[in-house]
């Protein structure tokens, strides 16, 4: 085990050892950027906040128009393939593969304290049941075995007969069931039916425990 040092410096005291380690010759002063933005060090920063933060979006292909996600007054699970033309995973943190699995339609966080902000996109025709819908609800659930624990719940109006197009967004955190289960969203209607396509989701983690 590594044992802990404590520096009792002055401010000035802590300057003149940065600059003696970086450069005397031309020090760093009030307001300068030099000192982080030195190669080994600026490249450490950088890359530890990669690792930290990052966001994925995911289009879904399975569920069109022509082809939709029948929903109802019992509670469907939504799910998004990521195979849609405009899925960007390029920007996920570095030391993610990622947040959604896309065979179980699933978010998976990465580590207990993890916090997120989400927005689940979709058009929804109202009327696809013949009689007009007035909202949907939008769970999301972190039990496992037939055990549900929502921890979202979020009723949605539509306000327009026929296609509406829905843009929802919420920030959750992660604790151990939810890094333990993970979570999936399911949506359910007021009345009848409802035909949902057009999927795509967005998953940022803006918080993550440095470690």
């Amino acid at each position: 085990m590594s044992t802990p040092y404590e520096l009792d410096l002055t401010a000035s005291q802590v300057n003149g050892a940065l600059n003696a380690a970086y450069d005397t010759g031309d020090p760093v002063t009030s307001g300068s950027t030099k000192l982080v933005r030195s190669d080994a060090v600026y490249n450490a920063i950088v890359a530890q906040i990669r690792e930290l933060f990052g966001w994925g979006f995911w289009v879904d292909s399975t569920y069109t128009s022509g082809s939709p996600l029948a929903v109802s007054t019992s509670s469907v699970q939504i799910t998004c393939d990521g195979l849609g033309g405009s899925t960007e995973l390029s920007y996920l943190p570095t030391n993610v593969t990622t947040f959604w699995d896309t065979s179980t339609g699933t978010i998976t966080p990465e580590a207990v304290g993890d916090a997120f902000d989400f927005r689940l996109d979709f058009k929804c025709d109202s009327s696809a049941g013949g009689t007009e819908a007035s909202q949907v609800t939008l769970i999301l659930d972190i039990g496992a075995g037939g055990s549900p624990i929502v921890i979202l719940q979020q009723a949605i109006p539509l306000p327009i007969s026929g296609v509406n197009t829905i843009s929802t967004g919420f920030p959750l955190f992660a604790l151990t069931t939810f890094l333990a289960n993970g979570g999936k969203f399911y949506l359910y209607t007021d009345i009848n039916t409802v035909d949902v396509y057009d999927i795509d989701l967005f998953i940022k983690r803006d918080f993550s425990a440095i470690t």
